[in-house]
């Protein structure tokens, strides 16, 4: 079964993102108090899986992402399902490109990886 194994916001740019045990997720904007989602945009809500992030030896958060998860292939979903996390249904949006900000300040070295998170809609209220 896929779980949430860690949640993050950005509170300022170019800052380490702030662990949180839990957040609402504002319909057409992302997640309350995170500067990185915007109104109208398809790049609300970040998402990596956990495997991803050992295989490169990198902690959660690191690469900016809101929601971390474990045991959820993000390469079998497609643009368009939703996923349910606690109280909010998430609409997958697009694949993430790579970012050399985020990859750069997580060391990751390669950005293939970064593929592996989709960004998704905030279309509920809480986890």
């Amino acid at each position: 079964m896929p779980e949430v194994t860690n949640l993050f916001l950005c509170l300022v740019h170019r800052f380490p993102m702030k662990e949180v045990e839990e957040a609402e997720a504002v319909q057409d904007k992302g997640l309350r108090g995170c500067i990185h989602g915007r109104p109208g945009s398809k790049r609300q809500v970040s998402m990596i899986d956990l495997e991803t992030l050992e295989k490169l030896s990198i902690p959660p958060g690191a690469v900016k992402e809101n929601i971390t998860t474990r045991g959820l292939d993000f390469r079998r979903l497609e643009a368009g399902q939703h996923l349910r996390i606690g109280g909010s249904l998430l609409e997958i949006a697009l694949p993430c490109d790579p970012c050399s900000r985020n990859c750069a300040d997580s060391g990751a070295g390669s950005v293939a990886w970064w593929r592996a998170g989709p960004f998704g809609a905030a279309t509920g209220l809480r986890y």
